[in-house]
């Protein structure tokens, strides 16, 4: 019986009756040591009744070994390995070890794991628990928690045991969590009555205020006691005094012990994974008779079952530990190396580690075990692993030349397992010691890519071009890499010196292959053209379009959508980032898949398929979140969306986060796309002086990438808050290069802009010229409002047969966008004409949510559920749970019915 856990066992039942309606949930138990998670954790064991039971427990000795504690915990499930996705079955195989691979992706690894559990809870459902989650390896618990943030209807439920940590996984998972605290008086007083009912008075007010609610001290307490002691006949003294703590009670308790039994304790403590088999050749070597644990096992400090042998608590482990001297500790590590060397491959790792822990001081051999176990770690995927082994074979290297390479390449695979803060300590250690030109571009490159990840660009630049200038110098291939990450950088502040200083450095760069020379070309054209001037620039980037059908190699295509977007075209960039997408989606590679669609969201934003812009956008938050990365890009692009359908509170609150997050990094690019949303909003809400403001004030964050494509909007502003010499100075800067476009919806931007700034007659031909090019390139926002701005000037001029068909075309199309504050526009203007208009009542599509219309567009182009759910990284049974949501917010029974319905109008 749990006594005082009314309140967690009820949180518990409702995790567990989500199973019977399958649906899933995850749940985090957090508390201090020995305050009853395991026990909560036993209990729902019990209770799991004919649902399938998983059960992993953290290993404090494991923590350094990539994905063992996810090997440990699914092995129940692994034949199910075998029929996973492809992608997916590779990657988990890599990451047990099953398969040889070049590394596993950390993500596509945690959506492995999420399929797997899901088709192994079809039936009766699963439960998965999880103790001691705070030493679970580091890429294993990334895939537990990526898997569980993405549980929605499998019938799976997830429950984390672990201590306070802070900074750790767990702390920042987003994941609902209960504290489990020190149990109140009636709890502590059930549980002693049920342990010790001869209690006397006294004696147990002693031990209850000594415990202070902790369970486990408690336990450890009353055990302590003789049964004088408990019925207080006999004085009690020692075990309440002031500095006695439940690990002093362990030690005290051990000490007592035979010093065979002591000798075999530490061994197995030293140890830490409980593998019998390793304890009996250790102790062989010594001479010793695994027969001496018995006495062990009678304190209460031990269990030995089969070919295990468990503390009772890692307490006990931990003060048998903690308390044996410095020289008995390195002894007993030695000792464990030794009887590993022979014990075969899957022990390596664990050999190296042992080793290690044998030596204070340098030690080559011990550095150059630590470094296979690492090479290993990078086969499997666990570069975290990886970085922590290589840092302790610098500590353990005597050559400082050595030390040098080792902590670099720690660093940099600490940069790519996500751990920034640990790159920069490393690359701060390796700065000072004796390394080669090459390491030192290294150096350079990697110390400036992590500034310029975590947002620094201002920083970033100088750092990466002096990175490029060593690398050159060096014959290093990081020098393009440089090169291009500066250029990045330069291009995320619209900085007109930093764009000057990246051409120059690209004029000097010398291609190793036909990518680099398309690359640094690209460098060259980019930052004249964003610089605003060059047109032949722009002649050889529409040079580069021309050959895109051609291109497949990734960063080839990377160029060639960033080529588009200079040049306005969005619907050639569309189309490349569509194929970028795809491609990360079917090899699974979620850490490209984010910036790919933030991207393809703002052309899809500015070809007028709002929908699809919201809907992709949402997608590469939620997928940021789960794997680290910044938002901000996509996180503007939705408020764009909200901002052109005056959804006001939405665009102004995540206008505000982009802007938290853009502003202080100088991230300039996304500042402006923040500020853009919040002057398109203005406008569209009938307030073009709030709206100039935004577009052209202090705080627009001008960028010359987003002012091509905003400049209409910004001239609109200009207009109607009258001030028209703004809008023409706009129109000046923007014909410069617009005149040298040949992208058809360049030059209906500009006889767009300058319609709005001419009158009559004048006035009336630009709009029909800037028509026509929409015809060719239809960008559907845009030549709405040219066609709503076509029909009020017919209007004023009473040619009201002629503005009516512009004007209801506008107010549908509007519509069909969500686009409502235009739309009513419209309707207004169409209703001035003579027409009567109302608003059309929103349909049942639009009561979908994000994830359903993902979910029901896919299946409208005719995947399966298997399909869409390796699409979206989520289980088949939730695609047919949102599926089964959708058909009845539709009304219909079948997808051929979904496919005959307009889901771009939701």
């Amino acid at each position: 019986m749990l006594h005082g856990r009314q309140a967690e066992v009820a949180e518990l039942d409702r995790l567990l009756a989500r199973v019977d309606e399958g649906l899933s949930g995850a749940l985090i138990l957090r508390g201090e040591p020995g305050i009853g998670k395991t026990a909560l954790i036993d209990d729902v064991a019990r209770r799991a009744g004919d649902r399938v039971c998983l059960r992993g427990r953290g290993v404090e000795s494991e923590r350094d070994l990539p994905f063992a504690a996810l090997h440990q915990l699914l092995r129940p499930l692994s034949d199910g390995i075998g029929a996973l996705p492809p992608p997916q079955r590779a990657a988990l195989s890599t990451a047990f070890g099953l398969e040889i691979g070049s590394g596993a992706d950390p993500f596509l690894v945690g959506v492995a794991v999420l399929t797997l559990l899901g088709r192994a809870a079809a039936g009766a459902g699963l439960v998965c628990l999880v103790d001691d989650a705070h030493w679970f390896d580091t890429a294993s618990l990334s895939a537990l928690v990526f898997a569980s943030r993405r549980l929605e209807a499998e019938g799976v439920v997830v429950v984390f045991g672990t201590r306070p940590d802070p900074g750790g996984l767990l702390e920042s998972s987003g994941l609902p969590e209960i504290r489990v605290n020190v149990l109140d008086d009636a709890g502590a007083a059930g549980l002693i009555a049920e342990r010790a009912p001869l209690i006397g008075d006294h004696v147990k007010s002693a031990l209850a205020g000594r415990a202070a609610g902790n369970p486990l001290a408690l336990l450890v307490f009353l055990r302590s006691l003789g049964p004088d002691q408990l019925t207080g006949l006999e004085p009690v003294i020692e075990p309440f005094a002031i500095d006695t703590t439940v690990e002093r009670v362990f030690a005290d308790r051990a000490a007592d012990l035979p010093a065979a039994t002591q000798a075999l304790l530490l061994l197995a403590a030293a140890e830490g994974t409980g593998d019998l088999g390793v304890l009996l050749r250790a102790a062989d070597s010594r001479g010793l008779d695994v027969r001496a644990l018995g006495p062990a096992e009678e304190a209460g400090l031990i269990r030995v079952s089969g070919n295990a042998i468990e503390f009772r608590h890692p307490l006990v482990m931990s003060a048998i530990y903690q308390h044996a001297t410095t020289a008995d500790r390195l002894d007993a590590h030695r000792e464990l190396s030794q009887s590993m060397e022979t014990a075969g491959a899957q022990w390596e790792d664990r050999r190296a580690w042992h080793l290690a822990a044998s030596h204070i001081g340098p030690n080559e051999e011990a550095a150059q075990a630590l470094e296979g176990s690492a090479e290993r770690a990078i086969q499997r995927g666990g570069l975290g692993a990886a970085a922590t082994a290589l840092t302790r074979a610098a500590a353990l290297s005597s050559d400082r030349a050595e030390r040098g390479r080792r902590l670099l390449e720690a660093a940099d695979l600490a940069w790519r397992a996500g751990r920034a803060a640990q790159a920069i300590t490393l690359l701060d250690e390796a700065a000072p010691l004796p390394i080669a030109p090459a390491y030192l571009a290294k150096v350079q490159f990697l110390r400036g890519l992590i500034e310029l990840r975590n947002g620094m660009v201002d920083k970033s630049f100088g750092i990466l071009a002096e990175g490029y200038r060593t690398a050159l110098q060096a014959g290093s291939d990081l020098a393009f890499g440089a090169l291009q990450a500066a250029g990045e950088a330069a291009t995320a502040t619209g900085d007109i010196a930093q764009l000057a200083e990246i051409k120059q450095l690209a004029l000097d760069a010398k291609p190793r292959n036909p990518g680099d020379a398309i690359g640094i070309n690209m460098l060259i054209d980019g930052a004249q053209s964003l610089a605003g001037s060059g047109p032949a620039a722009t002649s050889r980037m529409n040079d580069v379009l021309d050959g895109t059908e051609n291109l497949s190699d990734p960063m080839q295509l990377q160029w060639a959508a960033r080529a588009a977007l200079y040049l306005c075209d969005a619907h050639t960039a569309s189309s490349i980032y569509l194929r970028a997408v795809g491609h990360a989606r079917a090899t699974g590679a979620i850490g490209s898949l984010v910036p790919a669609l933030g991207r393809l969201a703002y052309c899809e934003f500015l070809s007028g398929r709002f929908t699809d812009a919201a809907t992709n956008a949402l997608e590469a938050i939620s997928l940021a979140r789960d794997v680290g990365q910044d938002q901000s890009y996509p996180l503007a692009c939705l408020a764009l969306v909200e901002g052109a359908r005056g959804d006001e509170d939405a665009c102004r609150r995540h206008a505000g986060e982009v802007l938290g997050l853009a502003v202080p990094r100088r991230l300039n690019i996304v500042a402006a796309l923040a500020a853009w949303s919040l002057g398109l909003l203005e406008l569209g809400m009938g307030r073009p002086q709030l709206a100039l403001d935004r577009m052209a004030g202090p705080d627009s964050y001008a960028h010359h990438a987003i002012a091509r494509f905003s400049t209409p909007d910004l001239i609109e502003a200009a207009v109607r808050a009258g001030e028209p010499d703004v809008g023409r100075r706009a129109l000046d800067e923007f014909e410069k290069w617009a005149l040298t476009s040949r992208v058809p919806s360049v030059l209906a931007m500009v006889s767009h802009s300058r319609g709005m700034l001419s009158d009559g007659a004048t006035a009336v031909d630009n709009y029909r010229t800037a028509l026509t090019y929409h015809e060719t390139a239809p960008r559907m926002f845009q030549a709405s409002r040219t066609a709503l701005l076509l029909g009020e000037t017919l209007r004023r001029q009473r040619f009201r047969n002629e503005a009516r068909p512009l004007l209801r075309s506008a107010s549908e199309r509007f519509e069909r966008m969500g686009a409502l504050p235009w739309a009513d526009r419209a309707r207004t203007e169409l209703r001035a004409s003579g027409e009567n208009a109302t608003r059309r009542l929103p349909g049942a599509a639009q009561s979908l949510t994000p994830q359903e219309l993902r979910i029901s567009k896919l299946a409208g182009e005719g995947l399966r559920n298997q399909e869409i759910a390796e699409q979206l990284f989520l289980s088949s049974r939730t695609v047919e749970y949102h599926l089964h949501k959708v058909f009845n917010k539709l009304d219909i029974a079948s997808r051929a019915e979904l496919m005959r319905i307009d889901l771009d109008s939701a």
